[in-house]
This record gives C-alpha cells, sequence and structure tokens, in this order.
C-alpha cells in the first residue's frame, strides 16, 4: 500500500529512507543456521577442539622439554665451572713456583708463616716429581731445615728434618747427569752436615743433661761442620763456582765453627775462626759494613770470656769498633746504635776503674734515653738499661740514686713481666741488699719480705732462693728491737700458737669426790 511508504524491499534495504520518523531504530539482520548447518558447525567445532587439544598437549611437552633442556644446560656449566677450577699444571712448574715464593716471603718478616708453608710445599712437590731417593727430595728437606733454623729458631726440628735429608743421601747413589748438577749436589752436602752442625751446637734440649754428654754433642756438631768445610774446597774446584759462593759458605761455616768452639770454651780457637769470618766480611762488604758489627761484638764477648786472662781493653776495642761502624751506618736515635752502646758501657764497667766506670754511665745514658724515645718507659730493653746503670750507682757508691732507680722501675716491671715475676723479686732483693749495705735494716727488711711474698708464688716456699730470703728475714728478725717495730702478720702469730693437744689436762682426781679435809 501507498500510505506505508516503503516496500519490503526497502525495509531490508542498506539504506535510510527519507519518509520514516527520528525514534524509529534499525534492528539487527541475524541469519539463522538451518539443521544441517548446525551439525555441520558441530562437526567442525569438534574438529577445533580436538586440534586445540592436541595444541595444548603439544606446548606442554615442549615446556617439559625446554625445562630438561635448561636442566642439562645449567649441570653442563656447572661441570664445566668444576673443569675450569681443577689446575692441570705440571708438579714441577709448581715446585719452581713454590721454591721462588718460599724465598721471597723468607725475606718479609710479616710472610714468615708462608714461607714455610711453602718449604712444606716444597718436599711434597719434589717427591711427586722426582720420587723418593733423587737428592732433590733431600735438598727439599734441608731448605725446610734451614728455614726451621733461620725464619723459626726451633733446631730440635732443623735437626730431625735435616737427618731426613742426609739418610736420603746416604741411601741412594745420587750421580750428576751433567756438569752443572755436581755442584749442586755438592752444596746440598754443605748445607745438610752445616744445618746438623749448627742445629747440635744450638739445641737446648741437651743442656739439662751432663757435661760429658754436652761434649759428645759438641764433638758431632764439630765433624759434621768439619766435613762441609772440606767439601766446600772441593766444590771450588767444580765448573761454574762463583766466588761469591764460595765467599758465602766460608762465612756461614766459619761463623758456625767459631761460636761452637766458644761454647766448648776453646776461645783461642773461636777468635781464629771469627777473625777468618772478619777476613770474608770485609772482603765482601767491604771495612764499614753493618754485617761487621756482630762479628765485633762476638770478639769482644769472646775475649771477656777468658776470665782472669782476658784482656779488658781489647774487649773494649771490638765493643768500641761495632759501635762507631753503628754510629756510621745507622741514625743517631735507632735500636742498634743504643744496642751497642750498652754492649760497649758493660765492657767499661767490666774494668772496675773510675773512669771507665764514668764512661759506661755515659753509655748507658745514651742508650737509655734511645730506648725511651724508640720503645718508652714500659719496655724491656729500657728496664733492662735502668737495671745496668741502677747497678752501676750502686756499686760507684751512690746507693740513693740506685734505689731511686730500682723502685721507680717496678710499675714498668709490673705491667711488662707482671705483678708475681722474678724480675719484680730480683729487684726488691736488690733494694733490700742494698739498704742492708748501708746499715738500714728495717727498710731492708720490708724490701726482702716483700720479694719473699713474690719469690714464693714464683718459685714455692721450699725452693732455694726463698729459703735464702728466708733466711736473711729471719737473722733480721732475731733482733728484739727491730721486730718489736714489724708489725706481725697472721701467718706468723699462727706460727707462735701453741701446738694444739687432744689431751685435757685434770689438776683435780677424776669423778665427783670432794677433797678430803683434814681437821
Amino acid at each position: 500500500m501507498a500510505s506505508d511508504g516503503s516496500s519490503d524491499d526497502d525495509f531490508y534495504s542498506d539504506e535510510d529512507t527519507s519518509v520514516g520518523t527520528e525514534d524509529a531504530s534499525l534492528m539487527p539482520i541475524v541469519e539463522v543456521p538451518s539443521e544441517s548447518h548446525m551439525q555441520i558447525a558441530v562437526r567442525e567445532g569438534s574438529v577445533d577442539n580436538a586440534n586445540s587439544d592436541d595444541d595444548d598437549d603439544d606446548s606442554a611437552l615442549e615446556y617439559e622439554h625446554h625445562k630438561k633442556e635448561k636442566k642439562s644446560q645449567k649441570k653442563c656449566r656447572g661441570r664445566t665451572k668444576d673443569v675450569q677450577h681443577v689446575d692441570m699444571t705440571p708438579p714441577d712448574k709448581h715446585l719452581k713456583a713454590a721454591e721462588r715464593k718460599a724465598k721471597k716471603y723468607a725475606q718479609i718478616p710479616s710472610k714468615k708463616d708462608e714461607a714455610m708453608r711453602q718449604l712444606i710445599c716444597c718436599t711434597a712437590l719434589a717427591r711427586i716429581v722426582y720420587g723418593e731417593s733423587h737428592w732433590r727430595l733431600a735438598n727439599a728437606y734441608v731448605n725446610l731445615a734451614e728455614g726451621y733454623c733461620d725464619i723459626r729458631g726451633y733446631f730440635p726440628q732443623a735437626q730431625m728434618h735435616a737427618e731426613f735429608a742426609h739418610s736420603i743421601m746416604v741411601k741412594g747413589a745420587q750421580l750428576a747427569s751433567s756438569s752443572t748438577e755436581k755442584p749442586m749436589i755438592l752444596n746440598c752436602l754443605i748445607n745438610i752436615h752445616y744445618i746438623l752442625g749448627i742445629s747440635l751446637t744450638a739445641n737446648k734440649k741437651y743442656l739439662l743433661k751432663s757435661a760429658l754428654a754436652n761434649n759428645s754433642r759438641y764433638s758431632e756438631a764439630s765433624s759434621y761442620l768439619s766435613k762441609a768445610e772440606k767439601i766446600a774446597k772441593e766444590r771450588t774446584k767444580c765448573h761454574g763456582v762463583t766466588d761469591d759462593e764460595i765467599e758465602e759458605w766460608g762465612i756461614k761455616i766459619n761463623k758456625a765453627l767459631a761460636k761452637l768452639h766458644a761454647k766448648q770454651q776453646k776461645f783461642a780457637l773461636s777468635m781464629t775462626y771469627f777473625e777468618k769470618t772478619l777476613d770474608f766480611l770485609e772482603k765482601k762488604h767491604g771495612p764499614d759494613s753493618a754485617y761487621l758489627i756482630p762479628i765485633y761484638q762476638n770478639l769482644g764477648t769472646v775475649e771477656q770470656s777468658k776470665g782472669s786472662h782476658a784482656d779488658q781493653e781489647k774487649a773494649i776495642d771490638y765493643f768500641l769498633q761495632a759501635h762507631s761502624i753503628a754510629s756510621a751506618v745507622y741514625k743517631d736515635n735507632s735500636p742498634e746504635v743504643a744496642e751497642t752502646a750498652k754492649c760497649l758501657a758493660l765492657a767499661y764497667s767490666n774494668v772496675k776503674d773510675e773512669t771507665a766506670e764514668t764512661s759506661a754511665e755515659s753509655y748507658l745514658n745514651d742508650a737509655l734515653m734511645i730506648y725511651q724515645a724508640s720503645h718508652g718507659p714500659h719496655h724491656m730493653k729500657t728496664i733492662e738499661i735502668q737495671d745496668e746503670l741502677a747497678r752501676l750507682m750502686i756499686r760507684t757508691e751512690r746507693q740513693e740514686e740506685g734505689i731511686s732507680m730500682l723502685r721507680a722501675s717496678i710499675e714498668p716491671k709490673k705491667e711488662v713481666y707482671g705483678d708475681l715475676t722474678p724480675e719484680v723479686a730480683d729487684t726488691w732483693k736488690l733494694i733490700g741488699s742494698t739498704y742492708l749495705s748501708q746499715g738500714d735494716t728495717e727498710k731492708a727488711l720490708r724490701a726482702l719480705k716483700k720479694c719473699q711474698i713474690v719469690e714464693n708464688a714464683v718459685h714455692g716456699s721450699n725452693s732455694k732462693k726463698s729459703k735464702d730470703t728466708q733466711r736473711t728475714i729471719d737473722i733480721l728478725m732475731a733482733n728484739p728491737q727491730l721486730a718489736a717495730k714489724q708489725k706481725r702478720s697472721k701467718m706468723d702469730e699462727l706460727k707462735d700458737r701453741p701446738r694444739f693437744n687432744a689431751t685435757v689436762s685434770r689438776s683435780g682426781n677424776v669423778g665427783g669426790f670432794k677433797p678430803q679435809t683434814s681437821y
């Protein structure tokens, strides 16, 4: 109809009509599927679902496979890291590196422990590289023994390792493979005999034995050092041996023989070997070298050890030479100068001459000032100088000054050594002895009682020192006037108390009877 203003075709058309109202809305066109289309869609949906399930399974499998790959990669990385940390360096190269480190660390005071570790490593590596009976294993052990001597000062350990090195050299046939190896083998033999000689000379574990055992030990040490000297002479004939090596062994062996003969109280032989050492050092380092200082001091000490046959002026000359070299080489306020000044002062004090004692006091004061400036008042070196100076003052009849210095040194000694120590006891004993020599028995008794308290704590009441002090106190207390002035301790009162008796004495008859009376 015309009144509708549109046809069915217009209604379903995509274009807007001009005749409709503004509020009219467009309805969406929805295609209703047929039954056949529904069946096809269901079939297609089931196929899609099946495909999606397969995709999910595939992704899960891929994820698991990816995780396994990551784990295997991590394991591989860990294995590669472990492989990277494994050191595949040959042991002979490790041995050379350890030898270099040991030499380097031995020169550094703070690296002494590391130097000893490297020397111990050298023994293990030498056994791996060369075997049980090679001379290089013996050389590693004698180097370890030398480390115990020079670095640690442990002579029993040094002797043990040197004896093991000696057994290796004796058991195996040590043949040189080349002309350069022969002097190395001889050097190892020299070092073995040298270490055995000095360790037997300085080993303190034999000191408590008899004099016969000490003489046997010294003769054994002399035999080892003499063998070292002979092998060193033979080594000089080898090709490639330098003059420095010859001089070095000459210095070491002569110095060791000099110290050994000094302990054997063969002072003339000791002086001869020290003079040979001095000649070697002067050739190598010059006449004003610091290496000469200990040799001059040793010469002075050996000269003083001759007792009544000692030439004190000659000893003073040796110590004066050492002090002049130290003053030229080191600074004025160095501990080395103080040490040589102390030795020179003690040499002067042995002369018992007024001029010499004045010189001794001057050098002791110089040493005391240096030690107080470098170490402070609470130091062992400072205390030692104060004690020597106080003894010198007491010996030169300046007792009050000496006692004052000794009293001032007690507190530093307590701080350095401890309250109950032999050093504190000896100081109180010296103070008491000085008062006793002056006739001041009251002050002497007080000082000796303080000494006795410390000695009883340190040595025990039954020791020889404690008994000697107690005997002196008893002699002083025998004076009634002095005993009355002293305040008695509880221990003294208990000693004077009458002994306890379990039996009770009765003056009357036993029982309850009255006594008979006479009328």
